[in-house]
């Protein structure tokens, strides 16, 4: 596969959330052989690590700006306001920092986005922009709006309902699987609609997350396994699909976001600050983050994101500047020896203060120490006064480890450490478009064999 530069185009398949350990484990009892031909025969197949914390918005953030959250101002699923003091869910209005579809559209390539986490709402580009799982219409998810009468004769999804998971778990499996069927239809279209003209296609799958999330537990228990597996396979065959039309000079890049694990217990963070006096409110339940007492010391976001209230910079703030310090190391150290009841484990493998994960115009933003647990540890925000340690809700959860990605044509080295930063780098380098200096990552083929 060795095209120019100004030949190449590259499609890039996101399978949000599926383990690189999964799909090897796939791989080794006959599933799933499209991808297994394709990732272990033609290019390298690795494990990566997410950010810290691993959620989707912030590391598909991260992926498509090439920067840390630092850079690009999305620090969680849910963020907060400094003055008044409130949450709210972060959209691309949020991101701080210009994408990887803009950049390549300013540069004069074409590129196609579909469903990627942090694209809400779609912005202008050479190109096509389907919006994320956050958009509540597709009449405000595509961009040019010309396209959304085709959108709704190919009978597009932006995305399944998560209720039915409990509801009728049945129905949920098949809603997966129409959603995954009618994006990929989708995807097929714009592919022969816009030949020869795009450069970059991004074809993002969120269901894999959903179905992790609420089945992970199948695969464990030989009675379901099948459908667990069957899922997969089905996937599979759907990507099949896809990669049989690709163009022959089209590279396939493949990743992940975050890898998934098993929930043994949710903890209920706010309810340990509450329990150790750190945190109050002026009225219980409190309607959000408006109703904290001014004497409170510290409170939580998801997932174990946790926020000095200090003077001066929260609008309620009590701690003084001189105790920052003291109070982040008395929270660091408190965590640390948190522990399970029933086991005695810690539930805390790490603490982290902000500026070991985060460096960029808007630190200011983020959590002031980030825990990341223990396996099977689930940290939740809710701000009500409920038990510290409850039965998992779901049965699969994020972790850092275990991500995937795959390069085709490429041989990267095993000793090279690989971020989601250095994939954005790589794909400028790929296109021929000069690796932007302000990306936190440097292009994979300065270090790899092959292209």
């Amino acid at each position: 596969m060795h095209h120019r530069a100004q030949d190449r185009r590259v499609f890039i398949l996101a399978l949000d959330g599926v383990p690189f350990s999964l799909l090897q484990t796939a791989f080794e009892h006959g599933h799933c052989p499209t991808l297994c031909q394709t990732f272990q025969q033609q290019g390298t197949f690795r494990e990566i690590h997410s950010v810290i914390p691993p959620l989707s918005t912030v590391a598909w953030s991260s992926f498509l700006t090439g920067k840390n959250p630092g850079k690009h101002g999305i620090f969680g699923f849910v963020d907060r306001t400094l003055n008044p003091l409130q949450t709210f869910i972060p959209t691309g209005r949020h991101l701080k920092a210009p994408t990887l579809f803009e950049r390549l559209s300013d540069a004069g390539k074409r590129a196609i986005t579909m469903n990627v986490p942090g694209t809400t709402p779609p912005r202008p580009i050479q190109g096509v922009w389907i919006a994320d799982f956050l958009t509540v219409s597709l009449e405000k998810a595509v961009y040019p709006k010309d396209l959304v009468p085709d959108l709704k004769s190919l009978d597009y999804r932006i995305d399944v309902n998560p209720l039915l998971a409990k509801e009728n778990p049945g129905q949920f499996l098949q809603d997966l699987r129409e959603a995954v069927d009618r994006r990929v239809e989708t995807a097929l279209w714009l592919m022969e609609k816009y030949l020869p003209d795009w450069d970059l296609f991004m074809l993002h799958i969120m269901e894999t997350d959903r179905f992790l999330h609420f089945f992970w537990d199948l695969q464990t228990e030989p009675t379901d396994a099948q459908r667990f597996w069957s899922f997969f396979d089905f996937l599979d065959q759907t990507i099949a699909r896809v990669l049989q039309r690709l163009p022959e000079n089209a590279i396939l890049v493949s990743l992940s976001d975050h890898g998934f694990g098993p929930v043994k217990k949710e903890v209920y963070v706010n309810t340990w600050l509450r329990e150790q006096g750190w945190l109050r409110f002026v009225q219980d339940p409190p309607k959000g983050l408006e109703d904290l007492d001014s004497r409170s010391k510290a409170y939580s976001l998801i997932p174990g994101r946790f926020y000095v209230n200090l003077l001066g910079r929260e609008a309620l703030g009590s701690v003084l500047p001189e105790d920052y310090e003291p109070w982040r190391t008395r929270l660091s150290e408190a965590l640390l020896h948190l522990k399970d009841p029933d086991t005695g484990a810690p539930i805390v493998r790490r603490v982290y203060r902000r500026e070991e994960l985060y460096h960029g115009p808007f630190v200011q933003g983020a959590p002031d120490l980030v825990a990341l647990p223990e396996s099977g540890y689930d940290f939740k925000g809710t701000l009500r006064d409920v038990p510290l340690f409850q039965t998992p809700s779901m049965s699969g959860m994020h972790t850092v480890e275990d991500a995937y990605l795959f390069f085709q044509g490429v041989e990267i080295p095993q000793d090279v450490n690989i971020t989601l930063y250095d994939v954005t780098a790589t794909v400028f380098d790929l296109l021929g478009v000069p690796v932007p200096q302000d990306l936190d990552g440097r292009s994979l083929l300065e270090v790899a064999h092959g292209i």
